[in-house]
């Protein structure tokens, strides 16, 4: 079943469609969350050194949302993104009853560990620049809210574009 005159393509819906409400809705969910967590810390440290005693820190913040971003936006999208082939609403279309979850599952993770890697390179830099650097709370969720964001919608794109393609065997 192709898609009607108004359906979108693939690559349509990934970088104008999905990916952009993903990208916002995490940004703005990560920057709230980091916000009322780090509440009453005023001198955020970008990463806890050893010796330092347990404390908040910007790459702590981090890492754990981008894992779960990865996950989470990995299975929703493609899931999505599916459904909307299936129905001819974005093309080229595909049948239902056709495998994608452990597609999904297989990039999710790889994508979680791609988004720690890009959050400890990030800090590493940090770190380099001044290894002393500490960070406000509203500078520490602005990060937040960006790198999430950027995340989010990298994330997003490619977890639509590498739903199944049935121009490929299986």
């Amino acid at each position: 079943m192709e898609g009607s005159n108004n359906s979108l393509t693939i690559r349509e819906f990934a970088f104008k469609k999905q990916a952009p409400v993903d990208g916002l809705v995490n940004a703005v969910l990560n920057g709230v969350i980091t916000y009322f967590l780090l509440a009453g810390v005023t001198d955020i440290p970008v990463i806890s050194t050893p010796g330092s005693g347990f404390s908040h820190s910007l790459l702590g913040t981090l890492v754990i949302p981008a894992i779960i971003i990865a996950f989470v936006i990995s299975l929703l999208t493609s899931r999505i993104a599916v459904k909307k082939r299936i129905k001819g609403e974005i093309t080229p279309s595909l049948d239902a009853g056709v495998p994608w979850v452990k597609g999904a599952l297989k990039w999710g993770i790889a994508r979680a560990v791609i988004n720690v890697f890009v959050v400890y390179g990030l800090g590493g830099m940090l770190i380099q620049i001044s290894p002393d650097i500490r960070v406000s709370r509203v500078a520490a969720t602005m990060i937040v809210f960006v790198v999430a964001g950027v995340l989010a919608y990298i994330v997003s794109a490619t977890a639509v574009l590498r739903t199944p393609d049935p121009r490929v065997p299986s």
